[in-house]
């Protein structure tokens, strides 16, 4: 099972953003910046650790 699925997420998932060509953020427009989407992504994974 994925984190995605455990955690009940669905729709837009812009913390994936890193791994695709046109990542989408929640308002619709894209982030080239690779920096931005690696925070982005960690600060997702690092969600559960915080809690």
């Amino acid at each position: 099972m994925t984190v995605s699925l455990a955690r009940k997420e669905s729709g837009l998932q812009p913390q994936y953003g890193l791994f695709f060509k046109s990542p989408q953020l929640p308002n619709g427009e894209p982030d080239h910046d690779l920096f931005n989407q690696a925070a982005y992504f960690e600060a997702w994974v690092c969600q559960d650790a915080n809690q």
